[in-house]
């Protein structure tokens, strides 16, 4: 699977800092409604995590689940808007977003789309730049505080893990 990881991490900071989103941990509850979308807690599904979908003009709705834990969701919604602009072309490929019926959903799958999705949600909550810094200030005795750097972003510690992991910090 190649997938584009510099460009999905610019995507997500130049839409992070377009945003005015400054200081972690940075909401993606605030993203989407500043660019006109709504969240609706109606999945009641536990396969499916959540699911976006086109509705009229530049709008769009994210559906999500209500009995997850709040990084759960954070990081849910973060994906989702990683769908909007890398699957769905909101604002920046007008000819995928003119498209009718533009839905996707977060499951379990491992698709191209998914792992895109993932990597900007990462990239979203845990820029690259500001990561290696936070992790380099919680490091003692060759070990990373994993804790501190997840409670910073305010992510999961599994969330954080990956992070380190896809920047070349942690071992595998």
């Amino acid at each position: 699977m190649n997938i584009d990881r510099t460009r999905i991490n610019k995507l997500a900071d130049s839409i992070r800092e377009a945003l005015e989103l400054v200081l972690p941990p940075y909401e993606p509850k605030e993203a989407v409604h500043k660019l006109g979308g709504e969240i609706i807690y109606d999945i009641r599904d536990d396969i499916i995590d959540a699911c976006i979908e086109k509705t009229e003009g530049q709008k769009f709705n994210i559906h999500l689940s209500d009995n997850k834990s709040s990084q759960r969701k954070r990081f849910t919604l973060a994906h989702e808007l990683g769908h909007l602009f890398l699957h769905m072309g909101f604002i920046i490929d007008e000819s995928k977003w003119s498209q009718k019926g533009l839905v996707f959903y977060r499951d379990n799958t491992s698709s191209k789309d998914e792992y895109e999705a993932n990597e900007f949600a990462a990239a979203f909550l845990m820029p690259k730049k500001e990561f290696i810094e936070v992790a380099s200030n919680n490091l003692q005795n060759d070990l990373y505080n994993v804790e501190r750097l997840a409670d910073h972003f305010g992510v999961s510690m599994d969330a954080a893990t990956n992070r380190g992991k896809w920047l070349g910090l942690f071992q595998w």
